[in-house]
């Protein structure tokens, strides 16, 4: 998916030199989302502050393609040695299934024109030991699996008002199952669909035969 990039971030890519940076958003249930971004101390973007996480934080590549996929992300925090930290206690009490991650690419001093390279929702979360510390792994999926998703609606009154209340668009979908909707069939025979008799034009008989301009159809 192309994405339009603003004057600011145009004209620093294409300087001789430039730094860069990436922030991410783990949000987690309210109050207790998270911001890093891949430098030193505290950068505050946008009236949010961004703890900086240098060397501890690595992002892996973020793929896209010409065809609707969905492709993930992996957020890697090693050797973090301070086990009271907030994202070690995150990652062990928060629920953090189907929460939003979101990634920003942007210019160093010019943190409000950072732009989103990638939202999804946090599915796997792993913590190991290492002589360094601990090592945390998030593997994020891309908002797009949400298409791979099975729905599981279901066509009935009930359904439908759970979701919808007052809507009584399906309210006779039951009272249809077993009804017999006969197609092609006219009222008594020799009778067309007005009630007159027989004549030029569409005409039902009463052997459930059709005739169209005077060309009969059983």
């Amino acid at each position: 998916m192309s994405r339009e990039l603003n004057s600011t971030i145009t004209n620093a890519i294409t300087s001789s030199s430039l730094q860069v940076f990436f922030a991410v958003d783990l949000l987690f249930d309210s109050p207790n989302e998270l911001y890093f971004w891949t430098g030193y101390g505290t950068k505050t973007i946008n009236s949010i502050d961004y703890v900086g996480s240098g060397d501890v934080m690595t992002i892996s590549s973020v793929g896209e393609t010409s065809e609707v996929s969905a492709k993930g992300v992996t957020l890697n925090f090693s050797g973090i040695d301070d086990s009271s930290g907030s994202l070690f206690q995150a990652a062990l009490t928060e629920a953090y299934q189907r929460r939003v991650c979101k990634i920003y690419f942007g210019i160093s001093g010019s943190e409000s024109d950072m732009i989103e390279i990638f939202t999804g929702y946090m599915d796997m979360l792993d913590i190991s030991q290492t002589g360094q510390g601990v090592d945390i792994q998030l593997t994020v999926e891309s908002k797009l699996v949400d298409l791979e998703r099975p729905r599981w609606r279901k066509y009935t009154d009930a359904y439908q008002k759970s979701a919808y209340p007052g809507d009584k668009g399906l309210q006779y979908v039951a009272s249809l199952t077993n009804s017999n909707l006969p197609w092609g069939k006219g009222g008594p025979s020799g009778t067309d669909k007005s009630g007159g008799s027989g004549g030029s034009g569409t005409t039902v008989g009463g052997d459930g035969g059709r005739e169209i301009a005077g060309t009969h159809f059983s």
